[in-house]
């Protein structure tokens, strides 16, 4: 697969729907497409809150779920 950039920090190169290991976005399409809809995978955050919560707290978005596979470097709080 390809990678791109985090759409949530721009720190990191992600898969699509892997989980970035700096703000802990998991990187799926529909959420990036619609960046005010709030997204399961991602903790029931849009991507525009997640943004907001990483650039506020510089720590990654807190994750509850098990929907998308997480990166091997993932960052835990």
């Amino acid at each position: 697969m390809k990678l791109q950039k985090c759409p949530c920090c721009g720190e990191t190169e992600v898969e699509a729907f892997d989980t970035c290991p700096k703000c802990g976005w998991c990187n799926d399409y529909a959420s990036n497409m619609n960046p005010d809809e709030r997204d399961m995978p991602n903790n029931d955050l849009s991507l525009n809150e997640a943004k907001a919560y990483y650039r506020k707290t510089g720590k990654p978005i807190p994750y509850e779920g098990t929907y998308y596979k997480k990166s091997k470097d993932q960052v835990v709080a």
